[in-house]
């Protein structure tokens, strides 16, 4: 999970931390130009390491996620960058799946909790710039990857109930798991 801090205004008078925290949600999001935050955490490592300065484009100026960016949103308080690995709609109203790269189970978020999407990773002066086509065709890749899988794994779990929970069905499940862990895995290695 990434974290981030915003500097008060000084006020005449104490600032409760909660209207503070959604002041600042509510600055990132508004605008078109890019922003800035510093990120703590391990859940998208290592293409964001602990300590990382993220640029992102405010969701008011960028509407377009698409599998594979990554997306800056809120839950409870705190900003977190992670993959879309997928969109559905639920009670018409469009959510979002979404995944940290050191992480493996997915997470879903509404599109209201949207700040922005992720444009640029600073780290000990590198910086990664994720709006070039190589960038943008490995992102792609990763949130296809991960959103097929998924949805076979949606689809194993659909058979095995309506088979009636054969041994066959989740020993398959926990074959493919495995193996897709072993591979999102591998470029980590070779990253570096």
């Amino acid at each position: 999970m990434r974290r981030f801090r915003c500097e008060s205004i000084p006020d005449k008078e104490p600032m409760n931390p909660d209207l503070l925290r959604e002041r600042c949600i509510a600055l990132c999001r508004s605008g078109c130009r890019p922003r800035t935050i510093e990120t703590a955490g391990a859940s998208m490592y290592p293409l964001i390491r602990d300590g990382s300065t993220l640029t992102f484009l405010p969701s008011a100026a960028d509407r377009l996620l698409k599998a594979g960016d990554i997306a800056l949103f809120e839950r409870s308080g705190i900003l977190v960058a992670h993959r879309i690995v997928g969109k559905f709609y639920q009670d018409g109203c469009l959510w979002f799946r979404e995944k940290g790269d050191n992480t493996f189970y997915p997470g879903t978020f509404p599109a209201s909790s949207l700040i922005g999407r992720v444009i640029h990773i600073e780290h000990n002066g590198h910086i990664r710039d994720l709006t070039r086509w190589r960038q943008r065709i490995a992102g792609r890749l990763a949130g296809a990857s991960w959103c097929a899988l998924f949805a076979l794994l949606r689809s194993l779990g659909a058979c095995s109930r309506r088979v009636g929970c054969s041994a066959a069905v989740p020993k398959a499940r926990t074959t493919i798991l495995n193996v897709f862990r072993l591979l999102s895995r591998l470029p980590a290695r070779f990253i570096r």
